[in-house]
C-alpha cells in the first residue's frame, strides 16, 4: 500500500515523479504514466540472481529503478503463509536491505 512521502523525501528522482512510499521504497511513475519502484541505496548493492528480483530499468547515483510487480508485500505474504520458507525470505530481505 502506498503511503505519503515523508518530509525531506524528494518529489522526483531522475525522470520519475514519486507518488508516495512503498515501505522503504518509492512508488514512482515516468512521464508516460508507467509505474515503477525506486529504492535508495545506502551502500553497495549485493548481487542477486536475476529470477529473484524485479527487472532493473535504470540506476542513478544512489538509487535503482525497477519494474513494479503487483502482489502482496513480503510482510503480507509471510503473514498469510504465501511464502513456503518465511524465515529464509525474511533473512534474505534483511541481507539485501542492509546493503541499501
Amino acid at each position: 500500500m502506498t503511503t505519503r512521502l515523508l518530509p525531506g523525501d524528494p518529489d522526483r528522482l531522475g525522470g520519475y515523479w514519486l507518488a508516495g512510499r512503498l515501505g522503504s521504497c518509492f512508488d514512482a511513475y515516468d512521464s508516460g504514466g508507467r509505474r515503477f519502484v525506486i529504492k535508495m541505496a545506502r551502500g553497495r548493492a549485493p548481487s542477486v540472481a536475476p529470477h529473484c528480483v524485479a527487472r532493473v530499468v535504470e540506476s542513478g547515483p544512489g538509487y535503482v529503478v525497477s519494474e513494479f510487480v503487483q502482489g502482496p508485500s513480503l510482510r503480507e505474504a509471510v503473514g498469510r503463509r504465501l511464502c513456503r520458507r518465511p524465515r529464509a525470505a525474511r533473512d534474505g530481505v534483511r541481507i539485501t536491505a542492509s546493503a541499501w
